[in-house]
Formats: structure tokens, sequence, C-alpha cells
């Protein structure tokens, strides 16, 4: 038997699932713009389908949290100071 990964995701597709219809909490889509796993450029529609915004993190990769993560940090801290209002 051959599964697919994730092993859910043929599954959950076939739900028909809206997961990102009705998120009742802020979101923040953080996009390193050297990720090569990430489409950067499809970013922001993502985000935005799930209601979140967007914080670019230039000259960063998939490992942003060890290569600046002062930058990460800096967008989430702003982040969740405007959302805590």
């Amino acid at each position: 038997m051959s599964r697919g990964w994730p092993p859910s995701w043929s599954r959950w597709r076939a739900t028909g699932s809206t997961w990102s219809a009705n998120v009742p909490v802020p979101g923040l889509a953080l996009l390193p713009s050297q990720d090569p796993f990430l489409v950067v450029e499809l970013g922001p529609a993502a985000a935005a389908r799930a209601g979140a915004e967007v914080a670019h993190l230039p000259g960063l990769g998939h490992w942003w949290m060890l290569q600046d993560p002062a930058a990460g940090a800096a967008k989430l801290a702003e982040f969740w100071s405007r959302s805590a209002k």
C-alpha cells in the first residue's frame, strides 16, 4: 500500500474542506525570499485566503529562524503588539 505525503492530504481534499473560510484569530504568514521550498509569489494569495497578514523576510531562506532569528522575532513581535489591541 503506497502512502502519499502527507498521508491525510487526499482524504482532506476529498472532504471539500475550506479550512481558511472561518479562521477566528488573526494570522501572520512569514515569507522568506530565498526559501527554495516556497513560491514566495503565491504567499500573499494563500495568506489572504486565511485572512492573514504577510511579513516578508528579505534575503532569508527556509531556515530563517537560524539565519537571522532577530528579524523573524521582530516581525512576530510587531504583529502580536498590533493583534493584542
